[in-house]
Parts: structure tokens; sequence; C-alpha cells
């Protein structure tokens, strides 16, 4: 896999340069460190000295609108704010891509909308690539601007989620995409 003309295959995972957050239930995040602490931890094994790492970590906290918890412990914040103490330390390290693992699965139907459009605000104010892994096509199609659609393993279809949407390789991808079905086989059905 290239990024940025550079194989990441032929570089250790630690100099790989990707921030990672993981599925919303298995949130990354060190329970006896403080968020500030959290968030500067990738930039503390990266040998980034303190002062610079905390302006990050306050810029970082103030981009997903958590400034001010700095000296909380994880334990003590919500599902939702966890995930953006998450997020924050993923981008602290000035990734060249963003790595997201099902953010909104855990999120329940009240709140995922605001979730989601948060985010979708967030990847269009960060200058990096974020590559997104969901089962839930309506998430893909929500906040990509590309979808890869995979089948077992394959990868059917690459395109705009426009181009993706309207010409759908197979009927499968025509089934998954199509969010409450073929409005013919629903007269059908009744």
């Amino acid at each position: 896999m290239l990024l940025n003309d550079q194989d990441l295959a032929a570089l250790p995972i630690e100099r790989r340069n990707i921030g990672y957050l993981p599925q919303a239930k298995n949130y990354g995040l060190f329970p006896h460190l403080s968020v500030l602490d959290n968030v500067t931890y990738g930039l503390r094994v990266r040998g980034v000295d303190r002062k610079e790492r905390d302006k990050r970590a306050k810029k970082m906290l103030e981009l997903v609108e958590l400034h001010g918890v700095e000296k909380r412990r994880v334990d003590e914040l919500s599902g939702g704010q966890s995930q953006r103490i998450d997020l924050a330390r993923a981008l602290a390290i000035e990734p060249q891509l963003l790595l997201l693992e099902e953010p909104l699965s855990n999120v329940d139907q009240v709140t995922k909308f605001e979730v989601a459009s948060e985010l979708k605000k967030l990847f269009e104010r960060i200058e990096i690539p974020v590559l997104l892994v969901t089962h839930g096509h309506e998430d893909a199609v929500f906040l990509g601007g590309h979808l890869a659609v995979m089948v077992d393993g394959k990868i059917e279809q690459v395109g705009t989620v426009k181009k993706v949407m309207q010409s759908p390789k197979t009927d499968l991808i025509k089934r998954l995409l199509r969010p409450f079905g073929d409005p013919d086989e629903q007269r059908v059905a009744k």
C-alpha cells in the first residue's frame, strides 16, 4: 500500500504515521492517565518535548470541542467524550492518514446523526485523508467522499459516493446501498 508515494508495507508499524481510532466500544485510552496525558501519549513516545506536546494536545482538544478537561481522568468521561479524546490523540501526532474503525457502531440512534455530523465537519477541517472502515452503509454514504465496497474480503467497486450509488456494479451492491429497499418490491409484498 502506498501513501504519499511511500510503501507502508516496507516500514515498521511505528514509522507509518497513521492515526488510529479503534472501534467505539474498545477505546484505546489509558484509564490511569489524565486526558492530557492520553492525548500526548503518542507524542511522548516519539520524543516530542513536553511544551510542544501540551501545545498540540490543547489544540486537538479544542478541535474536538473538549478544551478544559485536560486534568480529568478518562474514566470520568462519557463514551462520546472518550471517543473524542481518542480522536484528539490520533490527530495530535499529525498523521499522514487517519484510520477509523466503526466510529458509529456503539452510538445510540438518537445521537448518531449528531456524532456523524460532527465527524463530517471535522473531516472537512483536517487536511489529511481519512479511511473509515464500517459495516454500516448509511455511515459510509453519509461520511464518505469515496467508497470502496468489499464483499468477502474482495473489493467489488470503488468510486465517489454519487457514482457508486448511481451505478452499482452488482445486484448485491445495489441492495446494500438501497437503504429502504426497492419501492416496486415493497408494492409486490403488500
